[in-house]
């Protein structure tokens, strides 16, 4: 009677752990589980990537977030065969470990300046990294004077005007004025 018991108790145990029912370590009937592998990720400075890694079953494809920060936009996300839609980076099907990795750029906007005539601008067109500021120099030929600086919110000091914190494209332009001179006659 106790062996029946022992032997009653191992069968119940082993059945509810999986084990003695000859089922090679798989859950669904005798067909083995799909292999499954760790998809990670690696997000340069200015945003990040979510979920942070995925397991993913063999030849099954999985997808991230990938957000840039305020004052970013994506640059770049590649690995794992995927590719970009939006915000949302997909993978290719995975058939071993892998990593997606994204990186960040802060967006350039193009500063232009326009000279009218009696004077020049210089340079006529510059990239400028979002929230930088930019130098544009103004020259006023033989015979005339700056007459106005304006755009871009910047201030001129001399022949030098520098922007404001550029936010997007924009255009400084440049006036001139004849100079006038005073002759004085003396009698």
């Amino acid at each position: 009677m106790q062996t029946r018991i022992l032997v009653g108790a191992i069968t119940v145990a082993l059945a509810a752990c999986g084990g003695g029912s000859g089922d090679s370590g798989s859950s669904n009937g005798g067909t083995p589980s799909p292999a499954q592998f760790l998809v990670s990720t690696v997000a340069g400075s200015g945003g990040t990537i979510s979920p942070v890694s995925a397991l993913v079953s063999s030849g099954q494809t999985t997808s991230f977030t990938v957000a840039p920060a305020t004052g970013f936009q994506i640059g770049d996300v590649t690995g794992c065969g995927g590719s970009l839609s939006g915000q949302t980076y997909t993978t290719g099907a995975v058939t071993a470990a892998c990593t997606v990795t994204a990186s960040f750029v802060a967006p350039r906007y193009t500063v232009s300046a326009v000279a009218g005539n009696g004077g020049s601008v210089s340079p006529v067109s510059q990239q400028v990294a979002a929230g930088r500021t930019a130098t544009v120099m103004v020259q006023p030929n033989s015979g005339f004077q700056i007459g106005n600086v304006s755009g871009c919110n910047g201030s001129l000091t001399g022949n030098s005007y520098l922007t404001g914190p550029v936010t997007a494209d924009c255009q400084v332009t440049a006036s001139f004025s004849t100079v006038n001179y005073q002759v004085t006659v003396d009698s």
